[in-house]
């Protein structure tokens, strides 16, 4: 249910959202019916559907949901004093450009894939 009080640039990221997810199920849904009911497969739907729900899911979650909808696993997290809370975020945050750190000296930055 789209909500009139967001400002524009956040309903048309809700409708890329929505309309990406209905053109999914369509696909699934052409792909699924060719192949049982008139046995002629149609084999770029499998593609279609796979890439499209990625990147549907992509966009939803960083242009559509707000940081409380995100799906979590905070059950120690919530039950931490402050203090320790802020530790817990430091340490993860650490770990994390530790880790980027390590991908990009491995493999050297970012290297676009040659089309031909």
């Amino acid at each position: 249910m789209p909500t009139p009080n967001l400002p524009w640039y956040k309903r048309l990221a809700e409708a890329v959202s929505t309309l990406s997810m209905g053109v999914v199920f369509v696909l699934f849904i052409y792909g699924v019916g060719m192949r049982y009911l008139l046995n002629r497969p149609v084999s770029w739907t499998d593609e279609a559907v796979t890439v499209l729900m990625v990147w549907s899911v992509l966009w939803t979650g960083a242009f559509v949901l707000r940081w409380s909808e995100h799906i979590s696993f905070d059950i120690v997290f919530v039950n931490l004093a402050p203090k320790r809370q802020r530790l817990m975020l430091l340490v993860r945050q650490h770990c994390l450009r530790r880790f980027d750190a390590r991908r990009f000296a491995r493999y050297g930055g970012l290297h676009p894939v040659p089309l031909a």
